[in-house]
């Protein structure tokens, strides 16, 4: 990772990418671009780590990295859920 606050910024832009992705894409490719979103999120965040805590840009970040992981644990809780269900359902 380039140290420097563009990269920092490409990262940014790419975890947003990918979670425009997870969101409208179905399934498994939806799981990939949830996790490159994740990825990219975290690298964003080491490379801003001593950055001031109220930069708007990097409050904005943390809610949308804060909001894909929900989407992401939902998604994972709904899945189970599924398959218990489906379980259920046919005898498994």
């Amino acid at each position: 990772m380039w140290p420097c606050s563009t990269g920092a910024l490409a990262r940014l832009g790419l975890a947003r990418a990918n979670a425009l992705e997870a969101r409208t894409d179905p399934g498994v490719a939806a799981d990939a671009a949830r996790t490159r979103a994740l990825i990219a999120y975290r690298e964003f965040f080491e490379l801003w780590k001593d950055a001031d805590p109220d930069i708007p840009i990097l409050k904005q970040a943390r809610v949308e990295s804060a909001t894909l992981q929900r989407s992401t644990a939902d998604s994972k809780e709904s899945e189970t859920l599924k398959r218990s269900l489906s379980c259920k359902l046919w005898s498994c």
